[in-house]
């Protein structure tokens, strides 16, 4: 399987386990069944599924800390120190306005670091992704 195909695989597993999650059934438990035993180069760059081939109109990896990207919901409630109360402080990595500020700017880079610190990099160390 190649590095996209298993990516966009996780990327949508996850999303469907996301939206039909059952009733006490934890972030963790939900990654483990998705992610175990699945190591390697994986590419978590979101694609449409309305449009193979062309990137998600709602969010550019699925691995994102957005609201809709379920992968990226599950990681942060897995393994962001406070779980989803943390949820604004990686607002960063989704990017800045065109016309930022420098402190906006300097903010999302900080916000993108704590992301990878504590988020990303414990998620793909867990599963083996690099």
């Amino acid at each position: 399987m190649g590095n996209h195909d298993l990516g966009r695989s996780i990327g949508r597993e996850a999303q469907i386990c996301f939206e039909r999650r059952q009733a006490g059934e934890r972030a963790i438990d939900i990654l483990d069944r998705i992610c175990k035993g699945r190591g390697g180069d994986a590419e978590f760059e979101a694609e449409d599924p309305q449009n193979p081939g062309y990137q998600h109109p709602d969010y550019g990896n699925y691995t994102d800390p957005d609201p809709k990207a379920g992968l990226g919901m599950l990681m942060v409630e897995a393994f962001a120190p406070n779980g989803l109360k943390d949820l604004p402080k990686y607002d960063g990595v989704l990017g800045v306005p065109l016309n930022a500020t420098s402190e906006q700017q300097k903010a999302a880079d900080h916000s993108s670091d704590l992301w990878w610190a504590e988020v990303y990099r414990p998620f793909k160390e867990r599963y083996g992704f690099w």
